[in-house]
């Protein structure tokens, strides 16, 4: 995964640090500038141990959702490119010798292939056109 709606992975690691760094330091400064506000907050942790932690698993349930569901879209995206590849292969253009509206003459019923190959000297018994230096 290069990007997450549209920017750079890096760029939201970055804003996410930075983020992270000033809540740091915020707490960092209520620490030094006020011990007893640090404390009183500390204090309500073994008082309501189980609030706590349900305030946590539940952080840390909806954390896990959302890794989900990213990493769902990611496999989903890689497995529709993986099947168009293998479907298509090194197919950069497939042509119609008998136009954009008409069915392929293996298809008409009565018509092969090679009865229409007579009928017009640059028709060739394949439909795809590869790109030059790919694998055939």
């Amino acid at each position: 995964m290069k990007s997450l709606f549209g920017l750079d992975m890096q760029v939201i690691m970055f804003a996410l640090v930075a983020i992270f760094a000033v809540a740091v330091a915020s707490v960092a400064f209520i620490f030094i500038t006020n011990r007893v506000m640090f404390r009183s907050g500390l204090r309500n942790l073994p008082r309501r141990g189980l609030q706590t932690g349900l305030v946590v698993v539940g952080l840390m349930l909806a954390t896990l959702i959302t890794t989900a569901a990213f990493t769902t879209g990611d496999t989903i995206d890689y497995s529709i490119s993986k099947a168009s590849f293998d479907d298509l292969q090194h197919t950069d253009l497939t042509l119609n010798p008998y136009g954009e509206t008409s069915t392929p003459a293996t298809a008409m019923p009565g018509t092969t292939w090679r009865k229409s190959c007579r009928r017009n000297p640059f028709a060739q018994p394949t439909s795809r056109i590869r790109s030059p230096g790919l694998r055939p």
